[in-house]
């Protein structure tokens, strides 16, 4: 009698990884968007407070806005810096556990495939092994897709906050 093989990984559960991979990529390539769209805007409003300051140097405005271009860039990219460094090691876990369990299912999938009695089962046993692997692949590029959000949130809250900011007191009669 042929030995009775547990179906595949479920194709919901793979359809659903992809989905959540989708959508942090999505989310990194909307936050990236913005973040560069802003960047735009504050690099054109920030040049003519630039040639404002030429005209008239001693304008206090002109100081304190200057001055906040790198206070501001430095704690951004120090939170994005101290994001990165936390997920890493987050991600550096899932990369083990990822290592640990791969070596485990191929252990068990060469188990079952020297222990099938037809080509359909082993078959199921291919299969099975290749959507638990890419299953669980494609759950490490879901945090690597996420990683990429979390860590621009910083540059994208400033930059966005700064369009806005700078994009209100040009609207501002003096």
């Amino acid at each position: 009698m042929a030995k009775v093989i547990s179906p595949a990984v479920p194709t919901d559960l793979f359809a659903h990884a992809i989905n959540e991979t989708s959508a942090g990529f999505a989310a990194t390539t909307r936050a990236m968007t913005e973040t560069l769209t802003a960047a735009g805007t504050v690099i054109g409003h920030r040049m003519v407070l630039g040639a404002q300051a030429a005209a008239d140097p001693m304008n206090e405005a002109h100081h304190v806005e200057f001055s906040l271009m790198s206070s501001e860039k430095v704690a951004a990219f120090t939170d994005a810096g101290t994001v990165m460094m936390d997920e890493m090691q987050s991600l550096n876990r899932e990369v083990m556990k990822f290592a640990t369990e791969q070596a485990a299912e191929t252990t068990q999938a060469v188990i079952d495939l020297g222990s099938a009695q037809t080509p359909f089962a082993m078959f199921e046993v291919q299969q099975r092994f290749l959507m638990e692997s890419w299953t669980r692949g494609l759950k490490l590029a879901t945090l690597g897709s996420g990683l990429s959000v979390q860590v621009m949130a910083p540059v994208h809250s400033a930059a966005t906050a700064n369009a806005r900011r700078l994009t209100k007191n040009a609207r501002k009669p003096d």
